[in-house]
């Protein structure tokens, strides 16, 4: 074997191991990351902030156009937190107007809702609290 067969076969072992280190030692975290987003233990719950309409007595999913006035379930996910956690009724308001826009009625409620993940990585809602209700 020449040098640089030798060279060559060192550098990957070395690269082979230091990729599949997160999954050889159960540490997954910075530098090497099985998923450098999400390089740390999660909770087996995840709580989300979102609205819905109520017309006569039955939830009515909102998009999240109308929720959060964009596509993105992260963004829209953190724009509804902020927007809480600053005036829950004044963010009622604002997606009821949108929602009034839109030419729909009801009320609208904004809510924390609780996920699990099951082991099938389904989720469930757990529970969920009304935190502002506004509109007709």
């Amino acid at each position: 074997m020449t040098c640089w067969a030798r060279a060559l076969a060192l550098v990957s072992v070395v690269v082979t191991v230091w990729v599949g280190w997160p999954a050889l030692s159960g540490v997954d975290g910075f530098p090497a990351s099985t998923q450098p987003m999400y390089a740390s233990v999660r909770s087996g719950t995840a709580d989300f902030i979102t609205a819905r309409r109520v017309v006569d007595g039955t939830p009515v999913a909102l998009s999240m156009a109308l929720v959060a006035s964009t596509d993105d379930p992260l963004v829209a996910e953190r724009r509804m937190r902020s927007a809480v956690e600053r005036d829950a009724d004044a963010a009622c308001r604002a997606i009821a107007e949108r929602v009034r826009a839109a030419g729909l009625g009801g009320l609208v409620e904004v809510l924390e809702q609780t996920w699990a993940i099951d082991q099938g990585m389904t989720p469930v809602l757990v529970g969920e609290t009304v935190v502002a209700q506004c509109g007709s």
